[in-house]
């Protein structure tokens, strides 16, 4: 079955957006290109930049988490967020939405990452 998932009928009014890297040096770059996505591409579905963020964060070691109901306020956090990491913030944690540490939550996996 190939549908389409409806926002309507979702009981869910946010998306949690993944941004990841190799490196906390990196992130802000990667960051800075999501936002800068959404500013060239303002009708496209939350949802659908979610799902692509957290299929390209998948294992990357350095990870920016976002909650946004919204590509707008998504695209505001995002900036917020490199902005703080790039000037060497060790941790961004708000009640908005955005959750960053350069302590490593979990150990190295199986492969080694």
């Amino acid at each position: 079955m190939n549908a389409r998932f409806d926002k309507a009928s979702s009981p869910f009014a946010s998306e949690l957006v993944l941004v990841g890297a190799d490196s906390d040096e990196a992130l802000p770059a990667a960051v800075r290109r999501v936002a800068d996505f959404l500013s060239a591409a303002p009708g496209v579905p939350l949802e659908d930049v979610a799902y692509t963020c957290a299929l390209e964060s998948a294992g990357k070691p350095c990870v920016l988490a976002v909650v946004a109901d919204s590509c707008a306020r998504l695209r505001e956090r995002l900036r917020t967020a490199g902005t703080r990491i790039a000037g060497g913030a060790a941790r961004v944690r708000d009640k908005a939405g955005m959750y960053y540490t350069r302590e490593r939550l979990a150990g190295p996996g199986r492969n080694g990452r």
